[in-house]
């Protein structure tokens, strides 16, 4: 088996650890430096951008998108990014060190086009 070096922790790792990750939602990818900075919040799970009104507010989730693969005995995650509702940002925040984080009731739409299947970007989710 090929092992490869992180892009993200710089270690090796075997081919069948290494999966697919969206660093950030692709609205927020697609914006400028200076519009990311002056409109962006964002960590490495959640993001926000500031809309001109209080309605105009979009809100992201990092998550994870389980795919069986029949030649890998462990499912393939894909971390992608979800957009959810101001609600569902505010539970999730305040649940996700818990251990009720999987209490779930959130829906939201994927917002990366997984470049395979750039029909992804918009599909709705729900956990």
């Amino acid at each position: 088996m090929d092992v490869l070096t992180c892009s993200v922790c710089g270690e090796l790792h075997s081919e069948d650890e290494i999966e697919l990750t969206f660093r950030r939602p692709d609205a927020i990818a697609l914006l400028s430096e200076n519009d990311r900075a002056q409109y962006c919040r964002e960590t490495e799970d959640l993001c926000a951008i500031w809309g001109v009104g209080e309605n105009q507010h979009r809100y992201f989730v990092r998550s994870l998108l389980p795919l069986k693969v029949v030649s890998r005995h462990l499912l393939y995650n894909i971390g992608a990014w979800v957009e959810v509702s101001k609600n569902d940002f505010d539970k999730i925040y305040e649940l996700w060190d818990s251990g009720s984080q999987s209490a779930g009731g959130c829906t939201g739409f994927c917002v990366n086009g997984v470049s395979f299947n750039s029909a992804t970007s918009g599909h709705r989710t729900g956990w």
